[in-house]
């Protein structure tokens, strides 16, 4: 059964109906797009956000791709995910200087001495988006209080963030915004072409930062990037500390990506019960303890000669534990 929810920015929150069974990427428990139907006058907002559950696991959170109400009887959605979303998000160019932390060179919060990819990919204004307006001012046209922008708390020169002011030049920089328009005034006084200009998370993926092991990777050269989809640089960079990556979805509306040596795998002792922790819908078995001698060691009589395939009899055992495990399971 899966079960699609749209929240709107207000709250309110709507059902769709899925209409095509879903395709899902290579790692076969997330799709990356899903195509659904609402009633007609459904209320909903095509810049809600999206979760999909399947038997109780969040299996995409996203946006809205398309909002199609062509048709008489119902209207046609078209649901992307958060992955989705990251993969056409492009950037500016940018220089991470060398010693450079990953975690700093990832981070999806603005505040440190660099502007991470993920913070990029959700707040950046594309180049060239600003107009003239008077003297060094440039006009953001449409991107007043009453436009999808809302009100604006906050705004950044490239990792510096701009004070508040009030209309008119000010030196050292600034920004306001009114009912149709936001204006910046850049410290240096040059266009806003020149700098990375981010209003934090206006065009969110809803993906975030969170567990980087280890974090302080350094890279002994810098590393730039372009005018470029930024999601290959994010894997590329990942790769390049040595680490995997993988994109998690969590109950709080957003998808966390983590990178340590190892994802999905565990520990060297513990690679099961690590692989699980989390997850609710996976519940554990300890089959192989019933191949084991009262000391903890698997007992020889269990196995082949080879001492790693099970015997026959091994066999038997650790498919009763299995078993019993999936007759209580099922009830």
């Amino acid at each position: 059964m899966i079960e699609i929810t749209v929240t709107n920015p207000d709250g309110l929150t709507v059902c769709p109906v899925l209409i095509e069974r879903p395709e899902f990427d290579e790692y076969l428990d997330k799709p990356r797009r899903l195509v659904a139907k609402i009633e007609k006058g459904s209320g909903l907002d095509a810049q809600g956000t999206v979760r999909v559950d399947m038997r109780g696991k969040i299996i995409l959170l996203g946006h809205i791709k398309q909002f199609d109400q062509s048709r008489q009887e119902y209207d046609r959605l078209v649901l992307d995910s958060a992955e989705a979303l990251l993969a056409e998000r492009i950037g500016q160019f940018y220089r991470y200087p060398a010693g450079t932390m990953l975690n700093s060179m990832l981070a999806s919060e603005m505040g440190g001495s660099v502007v991470g990819l993920l913070a990029m990919a959700n707040g950046l204004i594309p180049r060239g988006s600003f107009v003239h307006h008077a003297l060094n001012i440039y006009k953001l046209t449409g991107a007043g209080t009453g436009s999808r922008f809302g009100t604006v708390s906050t705004v950044y020169q490239d990792a510096t963030a701009l004070p508040a002011v009030g209309p008119g030049p000010h030196v050292g920089g600034g920004w306001y915004q009114d009912a149709t328009d936001l204006y910046i005034e850049c410290t240096d006084g040059r266009s806003p072409d020149y700098h990375l200009i981010l209003i934090p998370n206006f065009k969110d993926t809803l993906v975030r930062l969170v567990i980087i092991s280890p974090g302080a990777t350094t890279f002994p050269v810098c590393y730039e990037i372009g005018a470029n989809v930024i999601f290959p640089s994010i894997k590329a960079l990942v790769l390049a500390g040595g680490l995997e990556w993988t994109i998690r979805y969590e109950k709080d509306g957003h998808a966390y990506l983590d990178a340590s040596a190892a994802v999905g795998k565990g520990s060297a002792s513990e690679p099961v019960a690590a692989y699980i922790e989390g997850k609710s819908w996976i519940e554990g078995v300890a089959a192989g303890e019933a191949l084991q001698k009262e000391s903890g060691e698997a007992s020889a009589a269990y196995f082949r000669a080879d001492s790693m395939h099970m015997s026959e009899y091994g066999y038997v055992l650790w498919g009763a534990r299995i078993k019993k495990a999936l007759k209580n399971w099922l009830g």
